[in-house]
């Protein structure tokens, strides 16, 4: 009798916890994962939760990031759903006084949490863009818009998805991301150049940039063949109403050479405005008409009398001017 009484506690002990069958019936009001699991024994339970949870905590979850979808698969979590433990909580709950949900069961793994983190923050994340001029030609001004950034803390990210593996009622995370504000916005961009000028030799043509957007553009005239006007880059230097005119000591000037003719005398070319760019060159009104649309100057930009006035208005000293 003792042998046999021996050989079942051997046996006893050598089954495993799970074959170990728990005949406790769960309290009305108790539930998992928004199961309800009342009057259920704990096997029963195990089944229910089996049937009605596992497909879902085994869908993939669907991460929402700075306006960007990814999916990350449970298994890469290292995500393990324990019905018989969830049942068998929900069996120790007892009798409670109003309905209560034990929750579910479910463990993941924190290799898998911060390996699935790092990879969405890399994919999700990007650095900030500064706003920048990126080129002036004769014709255009191109430049870059700012973007804010996005940055991602990352041990917040792996506990965000340890809670969503284990809510079988929505497999979506929103993940909350910090906004990094550019070094330099568009804003800052536009107060660096309020105003900029581009001439366009080949079609006569001066446009005017201001917030670095084409506003307006004006018919010019610029240097002779025997007297180019320079391509390059500029900056207005210098600005004057009715400016005198100091007659260079040039061939074309003849008696004129070296003298100084006063601003608004009959004989001064210079009319109205002067915005000096360099060596002598700079943009004047005309009272040569005729000549706007033409090679007809000594290298200065010419432009009518109402014209240069507005142009004058809205441009300063440092204004860039590209010329080409």
């Amino acid at each position: 009798m003792l042998r046999v009484i021996l050989l079942s506690l051997a046996l006893l002990v050598a089954l495993p916890a799970a074959a170990l069958a728990d005949g406790r019936v769960i309290s009305p009001g108790v539930g998992a994962g928004g199961v309800d699991l009342s009057g259920l024994t704990v096997e029963a339970a195990t089944t229910r939760l089996e049937q009605r949870l596992r497909p879902g905590l085994s869908a993939p979850l669907v991460v929402r990031l700075g306006g960007r979808r990814f999916e990350v698969l449970p298994r890469d979590l290292g995500m393990v759903f324990d019905a018989q433990a969830t049942a068998t909580r929900a069996a120790d709950a007892g009798a409670p006084t109003m309905p209560v949900d034990v929750g579910v069961a479910v463990t993941t793994d924190a290799s898998g949490l911060a390996r699935q983190a790092a990879e969405l923050a890399r994919s999700g994340a990007r650095p900030a863009r500064v706003a920048r001029l990126i080129r002036i030609t004769s014709r255009e001004v191109r430049w870059q818009r700012a973007r804010a950034g996005i940055a991602i803390d990352q041990e917040a990210l792996a506990k965000s998805l340890a809670g969503a593996a284990a809510n079988p009622a929505s497999r979506q995370l929103v993940v909350a991301v910090r906004r990094v504000a550019p070094r330099t916005t568009d804003a800052e961009l536009r107060d660096r150049y309020p105003s900029i000028l581009t001439v366009d030799k080949r079609t006569f043509t001066l446009r005017l940039f201001v917030g670095l957007r084409r506003v307006t553009s004006y018919r010019i005239a610029h240097g002779q063949p025997a007297y180019p006007t320079p391509s390059r880059r500029f900056r207005i230097r210098s600005k004057q109403v009715n400016p005198n005119w100091y007659v260079p000591n040039a061939p074309w000037a003849g008696e004129l050479g070296g003298s100084v003719v006063p601003g608004g005398a009959p004989g001064n070319p210079l009319k109205a405005r002067w915005m000096g760019l360099a060596g002598g060159i700079g943009i004047h009104g005309t009272s040569d008409d005729g000549s706007i649309g033409s090679r007809a100057s000594h290298g200065c930009v010419r432009m009518r009398v109402r014209d240069v006035v507005r142009l004058y208005r809205r441009v300063r000293v440092g204004t860039p001017v590209v010329i080409g």
